[in-house]
Order: structure tokens, then C-alpha cells, then sequence
């Protein structure tokens, strides 16, 4: 019963949550992903600043054509006891509402990797991941702040052939002699 109270006080919002002034949720991710279809990759949901936290929250969409997001993991940078609310919808390319609380008394207060997503390619082309609605909770006060969210474009790329080295190496090397033979020739 009390995880379940913990997770409805993370998840409930006031009308107007005051928005901390010092503290922000970063989402890093390498830019480009190479496709080789099942290819995965990981994103870190990072909190910035945040002062006696202790429950955070956000929503996540991405492009459910090009990834799939397979697992969602807590970071180190969570208090004691801390567990995660969520559902994977791959179909509608979203987690309608990743809450993580705890039933104790500990916080954290600084900034670390709050989260950790791990997506699968299965094509190519940008996959606007997008986090919204991001906040966390203090306490003893239990006042939930709003969080601006930096985002982190990424765009899955074909990946080079590496069979295609090699014939590239030696097409590349007689374009470079023959051009060098033909400015030979032209001196004599």
C-alpha cells in the first residue's frame, strides 16, 4: 500500500506547480545512431540542481517508426529505496508518465543521471525523442517543482559498410595514379 501512495503523490499536480529557478532535467544522447536494425542505444534522463528530492517525474514520446524502447532503468542519482511507475507503449511511441518515489525519508540534492532508457533501432530517420511535464518533489514539504527540459535531438543513420572499404582503398588509388600518369605525360 505505501509504494502505491508514493507513486500517486509523485504523480499528482497542483495547478500551478512553482517552477525551481536553479534546477532543470538535461536528456543526453548521442546525436546519431548507426542503424543496424536492433541496434540499441541508451539516453540519460539527468537532473540538474534539484534540492532535497525526492520523487521526479516526466512524459516521453519518440518516433515509434524508427525505435522501440525497450527498458527503462533507474540512475544512481536517486534517493533510498526509490522504485519507477511506468508503461512502454511502443505502438503509440510513448511512456505516458515515468514516476519514481520512494516510501523513505531520503532525498537527494545536486544533479545526477536520474534515469537510463535503452531504445532498439528498427529504421532510419530522426526519432524526436520529446520529454515533457518533467518535475520533481521535495521534502519534508512535499512541494513539487516544475522542470525546464533540455532536449537531445537524435537521428538514426545508415551505417558505413565495412565490406566497402577495401574496394573503395583500391578504386580511390589507381583514380590517383591514373591522374598522376596523365600529368606525366603531359610534361613530355
Amino acid at each position: 500500500m505505501l509504494p502505491i501512495l508514493a507513486i500517486y503523490l509523485v504523480m499528482m499536480k497542483p495547478a500551478n506547480a512553482p517552477v525551481d529557478p536553479d534546477a532543470s532535467m538535461v536528456i543526453v544522447a548521442s546525436r546519431y545512431v548507426q542503424d543496424v536494425t536492433g541496434n540499441t542505444f541508451k539516453v540519460n534522463i539527468t537532473l540538474v540542481n534539484v534540492n532535497a528530492m525526492w520523487g521526479w517525474s516526466c512524459v516521453i514520446n519518440w518516433n515509434s517508426a524508427i525505435v522501440n524502447c525497450t527498458n527503462v532503468e533507474l540512475g544512481p542519482f536517486n534517493p533510498n529505496g526509490a522504485f519507477a511507475n511506468y508503461v512502454i507503449d511502443n505502438a503509440g511511441g510513448k511512456i505516458a508518465k515515468l514516476a519514481v518515489g520512494t516510501t523513505a525519508t531520503d532525498t537527494e540534492t545536486g544533479s545526477g543521471v536520474a534515469g537510463i532508457l535503452t531504445f532498439k533501432t528498427k529504421g532510419l530517420g530522426s526519432v524526436n525523442l520529446n520529454v515533457s511535464g518533467a518535475n520533481y518533489k521535495d521534502y519534508p514539504g512535499m512541494v513539487k517543482y516544475d522542470l525546464p527540459v533540455t532536449q537531445a535531438p537524435i537521428d538514426v543513420v545508415p551505417e558505413f559498410p565495412t565490406l566497402l572499404i577495401i574496394p573503395l582503398f583500391l578504386i580511390t588509388t589507381v583514380a590517383i595514379a591514373i591522374m598522376t600518369k596523365k600529368r606525366w605525360m603531359k610534361k613530355y
